[in-house]
């Protein structure tokens, strides 16, 4: 592939990326996990790929009097090393999804805040209808995140009523 080819796809992928931090934080958490499998896989290949060059070399040589193995000594400070990498690696791991918990639970608080905020406009004698209707599309948007009756009639100039009977139709598993 070209680079032609690739820029659409990376442009509309970090787009995304930056409108979704929840995606972003789990693409960065996929990421690390993968980076540490790869090395993993390469330091536990390097040392068999040593014996065998090893053993080739000690094969074609007359005066090898012992067997090639792994060195006995080295593999359990070897496997404590890696032992101590896979905890490092956990703990950011850990810390990552602590982070984007938080980031995902203010993102929330932030997109709720902005639901809640009054209805914007103002009314005229033609106008009145349409800020009656621009509160009630606000009152199904927040009935739709789970926003109580009360707020409902608060937020929006509903009649309780006509608050029940949004959150019966656009609430969350129909609470009134």
């Amino acid at each position: 592939m070209t680079y032609e080819e690739l820029q659409p796809f990376a442009e509309s992928l970090m787009t995304w990326l930056i409108q979704d931090p929840l995606a972003a934080g789990l693409v960065s958490a996929a990421l690390v996990l993968v980076m540490l499998a790869l090395a993993l896989r390469w330091t536990l290949r390097k040392p068999v790929a040593r014996t065998h060059a090893v053993a080739a070399a000690a094969s074609t040589s007359s005066q090898a009097t012992q067997p090639v193995s792994p060195q006995a000594d080295d593999l359990p400070a070897r496997v404590e090393l890696l032992a101590d990498e896979v905890r490092a690696l956990r703990r950011q791991i850990a810390d990552s999804d602590a982070l984007l918990r938080r980031q995902a639970d203010k993102l929330a608080f932030m997109e709720r805040q902005q639901l809640l905020q009054p209805v914007a406009g103002t009314a005229s004698e033609d106008g009145e209808d349409d800020v009656r209707q621009a509160g009630y599309e606000q009152a199904m948007m927040l009935a739709a995140h789970g926003v109580p009756v009360q707020e409902l009639m608060a937020q929006c100039g509903l009649t309780r009523p006509e608050a029940q009977l949004i959150v019966l139709l656009h609430g969350r598993g129909g609470q009134a």
